[in-house]
């Protein structure tokens, strides 16, 4: 984790440096190094996106496809150790993340979770655009861009099924969420063209975030994410 100096600490400095000229500096450096430790610096996120589609050529029977979700138990042979191991080949590669887009959030992702968090990588998972765009009838869009119902009912189905440890913490794996992927492309697709849509993407960024949080206060969640 890590600690970012709270501004307490950096008052206490600043006073010490005021009223206490004569005081030897090395002590009063090693106490307030003690009281406020040096910020360390992140690693460097090294992701890969993870879209494993069984496809042999470009666009060929992408609509067979039940669902683009591959953090599921259905895809385990793909990323799973006894299976092809995708996860552990995308270590070897050097990386220390894995960005992935479908999220169907009936379905649990527990084991993905812990098979990526025993590899040493983060998962950075997305709510999909289904509810969103392609839920009918009641996305979106047909909400008038207020996603607050979608967002909370979407994300609390995913902190049912492996977001959360028994203990309601966030799990370990996981790195951040994307709320909404590509927003100024789809809330509406109209955003960069047309007068006045700036507000609606803004409308629907806001109240799916609220409902994001609304989900996380009816889980008790608790860690960070």
């Amino acid at each position: 984790s890590n600690f970012v100096m709270p501004r307490s600490c950096k008052t206490v400095h600043v006073t010490f440096a005021a009223i206490s000229p004569w005081l030897s500096w090395l002590p009063w450096l090693c106490f307030l190094s003690f009281l406020c430790p040096v910020a360390s610096k992140p690693p460097t996120m090294k992701a890969v996106s993870y879209g494993p589609v069984p496809l042999k050529e470009p666009g060929a029977g992408a609509g067979l496809l039940a669902q683009d979700d591959w953090m599921v138990e259905a895809a385990k042979p793909m990323w799973g150790l006894r299976g092809r191991d995708d996860l552990g080949i995308v270590r070897q590669l050097g990386a220390n993340t894995v960005r992935l887009y479908g999220n169907n959030p009936n379905e649990s992702h527990t084991s993905f979770l812990d098979e990526a968090h025993e590899k040493g990588l983060k998962v950075v998972p997305g709510m999909s655009d289904f509810p969103y765009t392609q839920m009918l009838p009641g996305s979106c869009i047909e909400t008038d861009f207020d996603c607050f119902n979608q967002s909370r009912d979407s994300y609390t189905l995913n902190l049912q099924t492996g977001f959360l440890t028994e203990f309601q913490e966030y799990h370990p794996a996981l790195s951040y969420f994307i709320l909404i992927n590509e927003p100024d492309l789809k809330m509406p697709s109209t955003t960069t063209t047309e007068q006045g849509q700036p507000q609606r993407m803004a409308k629907a960024i806001v109240s799916a975030f609220d409902g994001f949080l609304e989900a996380e206060k009816l889980a008790n969640a608790t860690g960070d994410l």
